[in-house]
């Protein structure tokens, strides 16, 4: 008998395996399809992806699938293979990881898709008698329909200035057939190429680092490449260029960006080149338009998939290229569900594929510079910007040498640069890493903030709404009011965030034209793209933002960059807080002077002889990377070791520190049989300690994630599925390398 092995939803991690179900005869599910199958005692319906069909004669007890949801399956063999890799990587069960790959409009509720084809009614004329009798309204109908074929029942009935009943009414006498014609929803699919890449023009140091990266791809074998230049050297033309050789080839390519807001400026660029080749993958889209843009992948209808991290699972096939631009940021990292790393699943495809992975960055992560200098990775540099533009002159502006060096937001010197740039009609960019209005409230007669009752955080002050937020849960709460602990009325905002600066900007310059970019202002869809098209044409004079405005953005007439505060990412204790921070600071002010202008940026700072500030004022990677990976090879961090979280959650904090100390029993016990080599750094609290009234803590793990680590980490996590009497404690793996 030929039974299906199917992951099923919402199975619980304990529980995970593939589960063999009968398949009715002449009836059988084809691997990647969806299926819909009785579970568990109640024999509940719930959606299942089969991962592989066997035979055998072992069917006592199997129940028969209820229905096959695909006639085609919606993952490929290859994507099939890539679930169980990010199984195994990821400790995440059977279904998730096919499900990550699928766009949310596939996902099954009441039996139902979430989002059905767009579809039209289409006419067309059948084969009818020649002595057919007509009104006028019909033959103009049937006129048209002799001229041009096909049309819709709203063109026609536009076109012929009747109503539909016309057309029912001959549809009902056979005169026409009425039939349904699938719609792809927002209009990348008409996109038409308006330049050719062909005649893009290479500076000599570009020319020579594609001949370079040419030759690797030509071998047909995996490899992997960074592509090290300083910000505006143009690696975005280098792209461009692989791209084409590998669309010409016959093959397919995926283009990573970390940041939705730097989607549609790369789009426009790649559909203008490309035309309808190009499909966008990102979770700005709409559920409908989502699913459209994959399904043009999947038909090899597009051969270039551009988005944010889940583009890295575009259903194509001959996979010849995969760029992950930016690469060392953090948002390529899911910090949910699969916490999977897109760089890791793109490593994977290009291995499976024999395809080329081409990481980019002015400030790549430690791991994958040092990958580059040991051989692993082929290196490849550019030094200078394209064309005529310079790196901006950069000054570290000491803010304790202020008047008022607390209460100071802009520094005397970046005010009176700010006043300048306005009055040339030139552009200035300022970075301020966090949103609303004051960074927290406190009170004035105890110094307790007040904090958010489901997060161990406190809430932020905004001004639009008169509120307080907390950015983690959501929660709100009227600003004003008496302090929890002493019941004073004494609150008083302090800090700064983009709405503040905002304001204060606005007061000081009233004629200029200041928009803020950050979480708050981009919830809308197009918010971003709109903000970021409007300082494009110019009208926007200064640009405030958090890491938003900090990547990607090219504007010719930006001659002015200002960081108004990084020190507290300098001090948050994580290993990798120096490599963020040069990485942040260095993009920003790399967003200066790509034109002909020469431009000015300035590094407000408390601590100005701080290594990593003066690092990032000449953008000198080098220098940067020298004393990070001497310091975290002295203390064993990675690229020297890779790091594992296992992270425990309860809403019980009694429960859940019994259930911590119960999860290192089990290592203790399972670490006795050898085999494994690890390093228990410690238990602690996470760093935001409770979320939407979950605490959390973490065991952290110093290791090598070869497999003989993962089987052992597999192990634990199976033992503590197992306990019981710690309340609603659980714990989940993620993984750092």
């Amino acid at each position: 008998m030929t039974v299906a092995l199917v992951a099923v939803e919402n199975t619980l991690p304990k529980f995970d395996k593939l589960f063999s179900y009968l398949v009715s005869e002449g009836e059988a599910p084809l691997a990647g399809a969806r299926v819909r199958v009785p579970f568990g005692r109640s024999n509940k319906l719930r959606t299942g992806v089969v991962f592989r069909l066997e035979e055998t004669d072992d069917i006592a007890n199997l129940k028969t699938i209820e229905s096959i949801v695909d006639e085609e399956p919606v993952l490929s063999e290859e994507l099939l293979n890539l679930a169980l890799y990010l199984r195994d990587i990821c400790f995440s069960t059977y279904y998730d990881c096919a499900s990550a790959m699928l766009p949310p409009a596939l996902f099954i509720k009441d039996d139902k898709q979430r989002v059905k084809d767009k579809t039209l009614s289409m006419v067309r004329l059948a084969d009818f008698g020649e002595d057919a009798k007509f009104s006028t309204k019909q033959r103009d109908v049937v006129g048209l329909l002799e001229e041009v074929g096909t049309a819709s029942v709203k063109e026609l009935t536009y076109m012929c200035g009747c109503t539909s009943s016309v057309v029912e009414t001959l549809f009902r006498r056979g005169v026409v057939e009425i039939y349904k014609k699938e719609v792809l929803r927002g209009g990348y699919a008409d996109a038409t190429a308006t330049e050719n890449p062909t005649d893009i023009v290479l500076s000599d140091e570009q020319q020579k680092v594609f001949a370079e990266l040419s030759f690797r791809y030509d071998e047909k074998e995996p490899a992997a490449a960074l592509l090290f230049g300083v910000t505006g050297s143009g690696k975005t033309l280098v792209f461009i260029k692989l791209i084409e050789k590998c669309i010409e080839q016959g093959k397919t390519a995926l283009l990573l960006v970390p940041e939705i807001s730097l989607t549609p400026q790369m789009m426009k660029r790649f559909q203008g080149l490309f035309g309808s080749k190009v499909a966008i993958i990102h979770s700005s889209l709409s559920l409908g338009e989502r699913l459209d843009e994959w399904k043009r992948l999947r038909r090899g209808e597009a051969v270039i998939a551009l988005g944010t991290r889940s583009a890295v699972f575009a259903p194509v096939e001959n996979l010849g290229l995969v760029i992950i631009d930016e690469e060392g940021e953090g948002t390529y990292k899911s910090e949910n569900g699969v916490r999977y790393h897109a760089r890791d699943v793109a490593k994977y495809r290009c291995v499976q594929s024999g395809a080329m992975l081409l990481m980019a960055s002015a400030t790549p992560s430690v791991g994958s510079f040092y990958a580059a200098k040991t051989g692993r990775y082929s290196l490849h540099t550019l030094t200078k910007r394209y064309g005529n533009a310079l790196l901006p002159t950069t000054e570290v502006v000491d803010m304790k040498l202020e008047s008022d060096p607390i209460a100071a937001i802009l520094s005397e010197k970046l005010e009176s640069e700010l006043q300048t740039n306005l009055d040339n009609k030139e552009q200035s960019i300022l970075l301020i890493n966090r949103r609303g209005f004051n960074a927290s409230v406190h009170c004035m007669e105890c110094g307790e903030p007040v904090g958010c009752p489901n997060c161990s955080v406190a809430l932020t002050y905004h001004r639009a709404n008169e509120h307080l937020m907390c950015h983690y849960c959501g929660y709100m709460a009227p600003y004003g009011g008496e302090c929890k602990k002493c019941a004073s009325n004494k609150l008083h905002a302090i800090g700064q965030g983009t709405q503040k600066i905002e304001a204060e900007l606005k007061a000081h310059y009233p004629k200029a034209n200041i928009q803020r970019l950050d979480a708050d202002t981009a919830n809308s869809r197009y918010a971003a793209e709109n903000t970021l098209a409007a300082f494009g044409r110019g009208d926007i004079d200064i640009l405030i933002g958090t890491q938003m405005v900090a990547k990607g953005l090219d504007f010719p007439n930006v001659t002015l960059v200002g960081v108004l505060s990084t020190d507290v990412a300098l001090y948050t204790g994580d290993y990798a807080s120096a490599e963020r921070t040069f990485s942040l600071i260095t993009q920003v002010l790399g967003r200066g002077g790509r034109g002909d202008k020469p431009a000015r940026a300035y590094i407000q700072t408390y601590s100005p002889e701080h290594p990593i500030i003066s690092a990032s004022a000449t953008q000198d990677y080098e220098k940067f990377y020298e004393g990070e990976i001497a310091s975290r090879k002295a203390l064993c961090y990675p690229p020297f070791c890779d790091i594992c979280y296992l992270t425990t959650t309860g809403t019980d904090e009694a429960a859940l520190n019994e259930y911590g100390h119960q999860v290192i029993n089990i290592m203790r016990k399972l670490s006795k049989d050898g085999g494994v080599a690890f390093k228990v750094v410690g238990r602690a609290k996470a760093p935001i300690y409770k979320i939407s009234g979950v605490f959390r803590q973490r065991i952290f793990i110093k290791c090598r994630l070869q497999k003989p680590m993962r089987d052992f980490l597999r192990a634990v996590l199976e033992e503590c599925y197992k306990l019981k009497g710690y309340g609603d404690s659980d714990i989940y793996a993620e993984v750092e390398r």
